[in-house]
């Protein structure tokens, strides 16, 4: 990377690490805070420690599961010295994570790490391909002009803030006013930044409200529908129960009907097929009178009386 780039992706990075930190005080804390060690609206640490982390993560952006592992180590070692170092120029803590879990000297702890460490992943993935297509359509000219003023704006609002941590007691006239004013713009812009940031959580609050009447009035109705639903199941198997023994019943009926009246048919049948029998009986043994007058004229013609046929000797 060029000096030009370096210095571009630095002021970048600055700026939107101070939206990252006034967004996150507001979510947590309900109110504004100009996040950063200058008075403007910028976070040097996140220009800084980002830009330099590129050079070393672009490399690993095609494998998203080593970036991240990378992304945490350099995020940790970049914390945790700039921690020591502000402390050790101004003798003050600038953040303390000790009431935190796994914390080293209160400078890292394990769940920032991990924050930032998803945060330089996604901000490889996703926002620094914008922000690199971002300077190459930038011209030139414009962008040295425009990185001069920041650099000169940011550098006498650096030496007022120092001055000022120092409690070194010198007027430094006109510097005075550029940091004044940079505080200014910093409170208009993170008092937006903020007011947006609560509309966005009341937003979501209500949706979160909204979601949940939906819910409970959508468990309410399928209670309902369960219940409507098990009360028909019964009444519908009380009617299936009572139309079977019915029905069963009246094929019970009807098949005693039947076989009775099939054992009346069947005995009448067989009355009647007996009567026949006995007259058949009766009729067939019984010499007529042809038989006589024949037996009467050809004495040799012999009629076997059992089948009515017949037969000469």
């Amino acid at each position: 990377m060029s000096f030009l780039e370096i210095l571009f992706y630095v002021t970048v990075y600055s700026f939107l690490g101070w939206c990252v930190e006034v967004i996150y005080h507001t979510a947590k804390y309900g109110d504004f805070s100009n996040r950063g060690l200058v008075n403007g609206p910028v976070c040097t640490i996140y220009g800084v420690g980002f830009t330099g982390a590129i050079g070393i993560l672009y490399s690993f952006r095609d494998n998203v599961f080593v970036l991240f592992a990378v992304s945490i180590v350099l995020a940790t070692a970049l914390e945790f010295l700039t921690g020591w170092v502000l402390e050790k120029l101004f003798h003050e803590k600038w953040w303390d994570y000790s009431k935190e879990p796994f914390n080293v000297k209160g400078y890292i702890c394990l769940r920032f790490s991990l924050i930032w460490g998803l945060a330089c992943t996604g901000a490889m993935v996703a926002v620094h391909p914008l922000i690199e297509k971002l300077y190459h359509v930038i011209p030139h000219k414009a962008m040295v002009i425009g990185l001069g003023i920041c650099v000169v704006i940011y550098l006498a609002d650096l030496s007022v803030t120092v001055i000022e941590i120092r409690k070194l007691q010198i007027r430094l006239g006109i510097v005075k006013g550029i940091s004044d004013c940079m505080d200014d713009i910093a409170n208009f812009l993170g008092s937006n930044l903020h007011e947006s940031t609560l509309d966005v959580i009341k937003k979501g609050e209500e949706g979160k409200e909204f979601l949940q009447e939906a819910h409970d009035a959508y468990v309410e109705k399928r209670e309902a529908l369960q219940l409507s639903m098990a009360e028909n199941r019964e009444m519908f198997l009380g009617r299936l129960s009572y139309e079977t023994e019915r029905l069963k019943k009246n094929f019970d009926e009807s098949r005693d009907d039947f076989s009775k009246s099939f054992e009346e048919r069947r005995d009448k049948l067989l009355q009647t097929l007996a009567n026949l029998r006995k007259r058949y009986e009766k009729t067939s043994f019984k010499p007529s009178h042809t038989k006589h007058r024949l037996e009467r004229s050809f004495p040799a013609l012999h009629f076997d009386d059992r089948d009515g046929k017949g037969q000469s000797d």
